[in-house]
């Protein structure tokens, strides 16, 4: 059996630029979160509490993040590239697997409520499609019946941030220096050549860029948006594999099946060939005995089934 390769998972540069990051990333946070609420949370009025799981499809890069505050527990994701609308989905399976983290096994037994934080869902997009500043996905939209009131409902909330002349974006000053800079990478740089990128992201520094982070952290940032071109390429590579794991599959699959129903069939078919003959034979000789005994040829053909014709062949 092959030895699995361990491999480090790393986090994008959003996660970390808020959340993740020791220097910034709670008071990043605070801010992306006061400008959804109209709040005015600091460090030092507040606990925060990082929420994090393995992800579980690919092991080696990090898009979403959770983190409790005040009694929410709110989920990030960022995303650059098409909208998924099974985004409810997905984060249902993220809280779900939080809870179970967080809530002691005994607790979910006892008879009063154990109290768990009420949970908040965001998406921030960072593509080039033509987005509503902020729009919304629903898990319901999903259901095979939709005509009744869901009993489960889960909401994500998306924000537009590529445009950074946006509401939401012109309002909290991070996401308009983060969205910032990545335009100005994505724009300027070619993401398919590691040496192009760091170059750009150097004169992104250079020009002022996420202040104080960039200066921290030049070298980790140049391999998380390396990391985000080689996760996007994983995803591609693993959705060729699949497919042509699929089909190879399908194609043996389907010879096996085929040579299995044809050995099948052909037992089944002898079986009842051999049956069928054997009936028959049986009928013959009958026929051929009852004409020994001269019995009438409208008798025998009542009785072994034999047409006329066919009783009268024997006569001869």
């Amino acid at each position: 059996m092959a030895k699995k390769i361990q491999r480090e998972i790393k986090s994008s540069l959003f996660i970390d630029y808020f959340g993740i990051d020791e220097v910034v990333g709670k008071q990043n946070f605070l801010e992306l979160y006061n400008a959804i609420h109209d709040t005015h949370y600091t460090l030092e009025n507040c606990e925060l509490k990082l929420r994090l799981i393995d992800d579980t499809v690919y092991k080696t890069y990090k898009n979403d993040l959770g983190m409790e505050i005040d009694g929410h527990l709110v989920v990030l994701m960022e995303h650059q590239s098409t909208i998924n609308s099974n985004m409810p989905l997905r984060f249902l399976e993220y809280i779900t697997r939080i809870y179970s983290s967080i809530v002691p096994g005994r607790a979910r037994y006892l008879t009063g409520i154990y109290p768990i934080p009420t949970p908040e869902f965001f998406v921030f997009y960072n593509g080039k499609s033509d987005l509503p500043a902020v729009s919304e996905l629903k898990l319901s939209d999903a259901f095979i019946d939709t005509a009744q009131e869901p009993a489960l409902e889960l909401k994500v909330k998306i924000y537009n941030i590529g445009n950074i002349d946006l509401p939401f974006v012109s309002k909290c000053d991070k996401i308009r220096e983060y969205s910032s800079f990545i335009n100005y990478v994505y724009e300027n740089a070619d993401m398919q050549n590691p040496d192009s990128c760091k170059e750009v992201i150097q004169q992104a520094k250079k020009k002022g860029f996420l202040p104080n982070y960039l200066e921290r952290k030049i070298t980790e940032v140049e391999n998380m948006l390396c990391a985000k071109y080689d996760y996007d390429l994983d995803i591609q590579v693993k959705q060729e594999e699949a497919f042509a794991n699929g089909m190879k599959q399908g194609i043996s699959q389907g010879i096996a099946q085929g040579i299995t129903q044809g050995i099948t069939q052909g037992i089944a078919q002898g079986i009842a060939q051999g049956f069928n003959r054997g009936l028959e034979q049986e009928r013959i000789e009958t026929a051929k005995r009852m004409l020994e005994d001269n019995i009438d040829i409208k008798l025998i053909e009542k009785f072994t089934k034999l047409t006329v014709d066919e009783i009268q062949k024997l006569q001869n």
